[in-house]
């Protein structure tokens, strides 16, 4: 349980640093290019220290690292899209109500177990999850760009259902580091190559802020891509119920840090969802 714990701590932590980006005003594409940098090279040193590089079984799936590499560069340019068009609301939600497409995908193509416990609590979740994030103030453009948060949920949802299939048919003891490593040149290189393309729009300096940014996001972006694969391989829990218990947690912990780092307000709805969403966890824990 610990990496799940591991794995909800970093991707919160990736929001936060996010929240503080527009703070210190770092450039976020600028930022978000050295992040992929950064946990590559992070990725290759772990790897080189634990000795990955031999037996790897590169082959295997670099394949999978580079569909998945490019998947999340694609899907941060949506991100970012949906956030601006939409509002930052109605993105959150569609992120993590993405999780219900990998959740059904174990379910069906690894004939995961589906008791009535797990079945309610994975049906009750992604209602918790919208009650947790909505907020009265909805951006006037998502009728106009309502596809947009449509694209970021079957993309993010099918990008985390390649990052199972890969940890489960692909990803041996030992591989990890190797393959987290490559996916990121991957990011780091899709992201790039937009900002040479599109120098016109991405084409700001690169600021001694922005590294440090970047920097800092890598190491959160690596740590949770890498303790949620080991979540999956080691938690004890299947996997539709690591998708589950690990959004539900990245929401509750979230809105703990927004509460306390940006004193936020919640209003009544919110504070139902967060109630739902813990009996929710406490639900699956019982699985």
């Amino acid at each position: 349980m610990g990496y799940l714990f591991f794995s909800i701590l970093a991707s919160t932590l990736i929001l936060i640093t996010f929240r503080y980006f527009e703070r210190f005003k770092i450039n976020s594409f600028n930022a978000i290019i050295l992040n992929y940098f950064a946990a590559s090279v992070l990725g290759f040193l772990l790897a080189n220290k634990e000795g990955s590089y031999q037996d790897s079984g590169v082959n295997d799936w670099f394949m999978m690292a580079v569909i998945i590499g490019v998947m999340f560069a694609i899907m941060f340019n949506v991100v970012s899209a949906t956030t601006q068009k939409a509002g930052l609301t109605i993105a959150s939600i569609s992120a993590k109500m993405s999780m219900v497409i990998p959740m059904i995908f174990s379910i069906l193509y690894y004939h995961e177990s589906s008791t009535f416990l797990k079945i309610a609590g994975i049906v009750l979740a992604p209602a918790a999850l919208l009650l947790t994030m909505i907020k009265t103030d909805i951006h006037p453009g998502l009728k106009k760009y309502i596809w947009l948060p449509a694209i970021m949920f079957i993309g993010m949802g099918i990008t985390d259902s390649m990052v199972k299939f890969t940890q489960q048919d692909f990803l041996k003891e030992g591989n990890v580091f190797l393959f987290s490593a490559y996916l990121f040149v991957i990011s780091f290189s899709v992201s790039f190559l937009t900002k040479l393309l599109f120098k016109s729009k991405f084409g700001k300096e690169t600021s001694t802020k922005d590294i440090l940014g970047g920097i800092i996001l890598g190491l959160f972006n690596f740590g949770s891509l890498f303790f949620f694969i080991q979540a999956l391989s080691y938690s004890g829990l299947d996997s539709s119920l690591v998708f589950a218990i690990n959004s539900i947690g990245i929401v509750l912990l979230s809105v703990l840090a927004g509460i306390v780092l940006f004193k936020e307000k919640l209003n009544p709805v919110n504070w139902a969802g967060i109630i739902l969403a813990i009996v929710i966890l406490f639900i699956l824990f019982q699985v």
